[in-house]
């Protein structure tokens, strides 16, 4: 009986064993077959990638060609590749930049891709300065500071001394002044943006759905069209919702007050009202076009904000880069506007108050105001006036500048501004802002 009993106990001990083994064979299969599945995952995946980075490099050079004759419609190209493998993209304008939404298929793996496109260096933008007013000579004063080639007029730039403080600095341009018999300074393509609010007005908006709750405090646009207005933006929170991601269009049907919501991945906002924006939004990559935009203190954004009436950033805000604040007037507008970009602000991107469409004037009356603590990480450009008092790492233009000393406006003169264009990184990607770019670029990956 005990023997029987041994052999009983040694055949479990044996059964248990093979179990075991089975186990840890059937385990290392499934982990081998799984890794497998990652490996040419991952390959496909990077193929993907290069198969778009391919297409890119053969579209840019035509859709570079339509910029140039203003052909600002949007392109489709595909890429056959061995078998059903095929890339695809589309190519258009948004906003200030160009942007390709890419799908590229490896067998069963399918991969989609945006990329933002910008320019590379404009030669307009190689000067720290550039003043569209020729025939008067720009004063600095107090501890105004141009580090870079400056373009001005034939008069030059001298020193001055206003409100009992003389310009301190050892010389008046940290760099060299080229001075011009004509103006080198150069006008905003407002065309690209002109062609795109026209397609946005087209879009019928009693057609379009509003947008509705889903259940879920995230809502994803897929690309489609919605309208929105203040009550029903409110009733939506209401409910829960709190981010809403795209990429896709909202037709906003009334003045919208932005608060305490995310909004996410190639948004755009259409008004023809008034659009608020308050420091508990947070935006990542929208376009926003209104009749007037306020983006108010400690907001953190990354986006284009384009307005036709009003713009306002308030004490504090971050436009993260690569963003633009664009107050494009319309002629008939244009008179005594004012552009206030506020104290302790900072701006990673370009900073725009111009005509729209774009037609010089030596005479131009509105104006761009820098406060003091402000900081501009690439672009300030006005065609009109500039009361530049803050601070920018990049390029300024400006047809004329202002500052105000009771009782006196001056004209052309700098007091306690900063403008340093080697402090820019090299890695800057300019949007297009001008017509003609020689080279586009892409700026990054959305």
């Amino acid at each position: 009986m005990t023997r029987n009993q041994d052999q009983g106990s040694a055949i479990i001990v044996v059964v248990v064993f093979i179990m075991v083994v089975l186990i840890m064979i059937s385990t290392l299969i499934l982990f081998n077959q799984f890794r497998t599945q990652s490996l040419l995952s991952y390959g496909h995946q990077l193929q993907t990638y290069y198969n778009t980075k391919s297409i890119i490099s053969l579209v840019m050079e035509d859709y570079l060609k339509r910029l140039h004759n203003e052909d600002y419609s949007p392109q489709s190209y595909s890429l056959s590749l061995f078998g059903n493998d095929s890339t695809r993209i589309s190519i258009e304008p948004w906003g200030f930049f160009l942007r390709g939404q890419c799908e590229s298929r490896i067998k069963k793996t399918i991969t989609k891709r945006s990329f933002l496109f910008g320019s590379k260096q404009y030669s307009e933008f190689r000067y720290a300065l550039n003043l569209g007013d020729i025939k008067n000579p720009l004063v600095v004063a107090g501890n105004t500071s141009i580090t870079g080639d400056a373009a001005v007029g034939i008069m030059g730039i001298k020193a001055g001394t206003l409100a009992g403080k003389p310009y301190k600095g050892s010389q008046t341009v940290y760099g060299n002044v080229y001075r011009n018999k004509e103006s080198v300074f150069p006008l905003i393509n407002t065309d690209m943006i002109k062609y795109q609010r026209q397609q946005l007005k087209q879009i019928n908006k009693s057609l379009t759905s509003p947008l509705l709750y889903t259940g879920s405090e995230r809502i994803y646009l897929n690309n489609q069209v919605y309208s929105l207005s203040q009550e029903q933006l409110q009733n939506l929170k209401t409910n829960g919702l709190n981010e809403i991601v795209g990429p896709g269009v909202i037709l906003l049907t009334s003045n919208i007050e932005l608060d305490y919501i995310r909004l996410l991945n190639q948004i755009t906002l259409f008004s023809d009202s008034t659009i608020a924006i308050k420091d508990s939004v947070e935006a990542e990559h929208i376009l926003v076009f209104a009749d007037s935009i306020s983006i108010f203190g400690a907001a953190v954004l990354k986006g284009q904000f384009i307005a036709s009436n009003g713009m306002t950033i308030g004490n504090g805000a971050q436009l993260l880069y690569p963003s633009i604040a664009a107050l494009l007037l319309p002629n008939n507008i244009a008179s005594e506007k004012e552009f206030i970009v506020g104290d302790d602000v900072l701006i990673e991107g370009e900073v725009i108050l111009a005509q729209y469409p774009g037609i010089f004037q030596a005479q131009a009356n509105y104006k761009l105001t820098i406060e003091p603590t402000a900081l501009i990480k690439g672009i300030a450009y006005s065609d009109g006036f500039m009361d530049l008092r803050g601070k920018v790492e990049g390029s300024v233009l400006a047809n004329s500048f202002y500052f105000y000393h009771s009782p006196t406006i001056y004209i052309n003169w700098l007091y306690d501004a900063e403008i340093n264009l080697p402090a820019l990184s090299r890695k800057f990607v300019h949007p297009l802002l001008l017509k003609q770019p020689s080279e586009l670029s892409i700026l990054q990956e959305l």
